[in-house]
């Protein structure tokens, strides 16, 4: 049996004001931020293929010096890969933090819930 997979990239049934005041995130109005985050012609939000094709847990060029320098948050505001050391430029920022786990990439689906709907993801 197959099951078919709806994703609903419509936010409106979450609110993230909650969530992003606890992550020391927010500012300004949610639901515009959000919109502006959306392309417009798919309904899935515009940062969702920049975390797709985004490298992580390789040295940051910036902080090559410094110790634990491994990218492993993802800004959605600017859609690229940032260590944290980088975390104060992107302090009012939406931030993901990606996580490896059996040498593969991932994020907590509490975090994700957050961003889009998740109902149908196992």
């Amino acid at each position: 049996m197959v099951r078919e997979r709806r994703y609903n990239y419509n936010n409106s049934n979450h609110n993230n004001t909650s969530s992003r005041s606890r992550n020391g995130v927010g500012g300004g109005d949610d639901d515009d931020e959000m919109m502006m985050m959306m392309s417009s012609k798919s309904m899935k939000p515009a940062w969702l293929e920049g975390l797709m094709a985004e490298t992580f847990f390789g040295g940051c060029g910036v902080h090559e010096s410094r110790r634990k320098n491994e990218k492993n948050v993802f800004c959605l505001l600017c859609c690229l890969s940032i260590c944290p050391h980088c975390l104060p430029s992107h302090r009012s920022h939406p931030l993901l933090q990606v996580r490896r786990y059996v040498y593969h990439d991932v994020v907590r689906l509490g975090d994700l819930e957050k961003l889009i709907d998740c109902s149908y993801i196992q």
